[in-house]
């Protein structure tokens, strides 16, 4: 799932072929790129996965580059300079999503429980605070 969810990235992040030389490697590069992003993300998760098919599948790609080591070592080092564009997207992505979740949580609470004259945000709620200045729940 997680390698299929990275191939939608290849836009965002300016993998998208632009000559015609590029068309001619995009699909190759963008296998490495999700597949190199998925083991990462599983790792960094501990989702488990087939680590065997994972490198048999990169191997898999990397012959598409022809039989040169050299070649293939540096195709893949590309693809995991990607991959560490790709997570960083990605975290980005999340902690933007947590944040808005957080302050539109918080909104809901102070709503629910009208409080007049006093910010839900400035009242202890079971030991969390919720911070005024981020409106976010502890921790």
């Amino acid at each position: 799932m997680f390698h299929e969810i990275w191939h939608s990235t290849s836009r965002e992040l300016e993998r998208t072929p632009t000559t015609p030389v590029q068309v001619i490697n995009f699909f190759k590069r963008d296998e490495l790129v999700a597949e190199t992003s998925a083991i990462k993300l599983c790792e960094l998760t501990n989702v488990n996965s087939n680590k065997t098919n994972n490198l048999s599948y990169l191997k898999e790609f990397l012959c598409k580059f022809g039989d040169d080591k050299d070649v293939q070592k540096a195709e893949l080092s590309k693809a995991l300079t990607e991959s560490d564009k790709v997570l960083s997207l990605t975290k980005s992505k999340y902690l933007t999503a947590k944040k808005q979740h957080a302050t539109i949580s918080s909104k809901m609470l102070n709503q629910t429980l009208d409080t007049p004259g006093k910010n839900l945000a400035e009242k202890p709620i079971i030991d969390q605070i919720i911070t005024s200045q981020d409106m976010e729940l502890g921790d």
